[in-house]
């Protein structure tokens, strides 16, 4: 039985991990956490230290819209002409050497030979 790369290999499930995880943080970082900001600065300014009931709604909307963003890029990670990208700058999700290994397997024949095998050269 093989197990999946991911427990083969658990550094390089990090670092893709990371990765998926990182470009929607950054996102929301530049596009959304500015107005953000802004906005809870002024409504805390004008209503004292009670925040409205609808930041909480966009906070929620927020990581939800992060995850999504997420679970995309996860989904594009794992389209194949991606994940020929992704080994070509070694983080795809199986090593390379390990790959090769595994391919080369593949390639030779193991088909056993009859005992009463006799070739006709």
């Amino acid at each position: 039985m093989t197990t999946s790369t991911q427990v083969q290999h658990p550094n390089r499930a990090s670092v893709r991990t990371f990765i998926q995880t990182l470009i929607p943080a950054l996102a929301l970082l530049v596009v959304a956490v500015p107005p953000f900001v802004d906005i809870v600065l002024d409504e805390v300014g004008k209503a004292g230290v009670n925040l409205p009931e609808w930041l909480y709604l966009a906070l929620t909307g927020a990581s939800v819209a992060c995850a999504l963003v997420a679970a995309i890029v996860a989904r594009v990670m794992a389209i194949p002409g991606v994940e020929k990208v992704l080994e070509r700058i070694g983080i795809g999700a199986e090593p390379k050497r390990a790959r090769l290994e595994r391919l080369a397997a593949e390639e030779t024949d193991e088909t056993p030979v009859p005992d009463d095998y006799e070739p006709k050269h």
